[in-house]
């Protein structure tokens, strides 16, 4: 029954994200938008093997295995989030919890077994690189569009896909420092509302980090969730690129909730 319930919800939230869609044609809203891409990678359990390559500016490359799993909450809107490091041995075991709250900020915690430790990270820490990647750890998910004021700029075509192009701006000033930045710009596919590209921007409205996707899969019909396959972040302060190959996807395993604990991740 709470499957049903579950199943149930996240219908009617894409039927109401996508309604306005069908007035005469219309586009929907610009938060409309901005909700469909919340929801878009949304399923009710995913684990996924991944590649992070980490690049320097002189093209260095270092690779890390990843094993991630997630479970939607009963809510339908957040998700609980795992991810652990296989390899190399410099990280192996390390391990971060993420449990996603729309209304408040995430809670977050990240397993060193080199001390043994887990350290609660706080709402700062969101601008931090996420183990040392150009990845922030307020990248892994994607944060709560009621966060952001958005204003669609426009159309325009990218990689060959049709997109809506749309500025976000914290709507609580205080946050840029959180976050890490002052401006994003998404371009979102107007099939489907996966991100295809995002630029971020410091308060000197300069561009600092550019997030790009491709080799999307559809990872469910009804209603339609997808995942991209590849993800690249180029740090333009840095030089350095980070970019994250998903190789396996699994949809059908169920996730036990203990799974997404602290007690969890500090005893794999």
């Amino acid at each position: 029954m709470t499957n049903l319930r579950e199943a149930l919800l996240i219908g009617v939230l894409t039927g109401v994200v996508l309604s306005s869609a069908a007035r005469v044609g219309a586009d929907p809203s610009v938060n409309e938008m901005m909700d469909a891409n919340f929801y878009v990678g949304k399923v009710k359990t995913l684990i996924t093997d991944q590649q992070m390559i980490l690049e320097n500016d002189k093209g260095q490359q270092r690779a890390r295995h990843i094993t991630a799993y997630s479970k939607l909450r009963p809510s339908g809107a957040e998700l609980s989030l795992v991810v652990r490091f296989n390899l190399p041995a410099d990280v192996q075991g390390t391990t971060f919890l993420e449990i996603q709250n729309v209304d408040s900020d995430d809670d977050m915690w990240i397993y060193l077994p080199a001390l043994k430790k887990t350290r609660r990270l706080v709402s700062a820490n969101k601008r931090d690189s996420f183990v040392g990647s150009d990845f922030s750890y307020g990248d892994v998910l994607t944060l709560s569009p009621k966060l952001f004021k958005h204003t669609l700029t426009g159309s325009e075509v990218y990689d060959s896909v049709e997109c809506f192009v749309v500025e976000s701006v914290p709507n609580d000033q205080s946050k840029t420092d959180d976050f890490g930045y002052a401006k994003k710009v998404t371009w979102l596919r107007k099939d489907n509302y996966l991100e295809v590209r995002v630029e971020y921007f410091n308060d000197r409205n300069q561009r600092i980090k550019t997030q790009t996707t491709s080799d999307h899969k559809l990872l469910q019909a009804q209603p339609p969730r997808w995942i991209a396959m590849k993800r690249e972040m180029v740090n333009h302060e840095s030089g350095h690129k980070t970019t994250v190959l998903v190789g396996k996807t699994d949809t059908e395993k169920e996730l036990a909730d203990h799974l997404f604990t602290v007690r969890s991740i500090e005893t794999k």
